[in-house]
């Protein structure tokens, strides 16, 4: 496996707005939440992931959905994020565009709170993807 050690200066969960692209991020694999097909026939796999600074719904493209599994710990380069639904989602690049690298399984600090993925985004403009356009609220459930 790959030293986490050899990836600094990666940005962090409770870092991660609506509209971020490029993103460079090493996560855990907590939690199997879903497997969805979609129109194009092709099947995004959805996972809770996190770090240190709290956790995320972050979703995968295809093939790699059914390679990851809980425990993984993922080095994930490209990656956007973007409001779907009201809620702040962590997309892995799609089709070669960014890179996925499996570090190493289980040993990651990680925490739950906040998820991100949780809280509630708002805008005034429902087909309005800039991040400076939300007003985030908490999510009371």
């Amino acid at each position: 496996m790959v030293s986490l050690g050899n990836f600094q200066n990666n940005k962090k969960v409770k870092d991660i707005h609506p509209g971020d692209k490029g993103i460079d991020i090493i996560i855990i694999l907590i939690e199997y939440l879903n497997k969805t097909t979609i129109k194009n026939g092709s099947h995004i796999t959805q996972y809770l992931v996190g770090d240190d600074t709290g956790c995320i719904q972050c979703n995968f493209y295809d093939d790699i959905g059914d390679i990851v599994q809980e425990g993984d710990i993922l080095f994930l380069s490209g990656a956007y994020a973007s409001i779907f639904k009201q809620h702040l989602i962590l997309y892995t690049a799609k089709y070669g565009l960014g890179k996925i690298i499996k570090l190493n399984e289980f040993f990651m600090t990680f925490s739950k709170i906040p998820n991100l993925s949780k809280e509630v985004y708002a805008s005034d403009n429902k087909d309005d993807h800039d991040k400076n356009n939300y007003n985030k609220e908490r999510y009371n459930k």
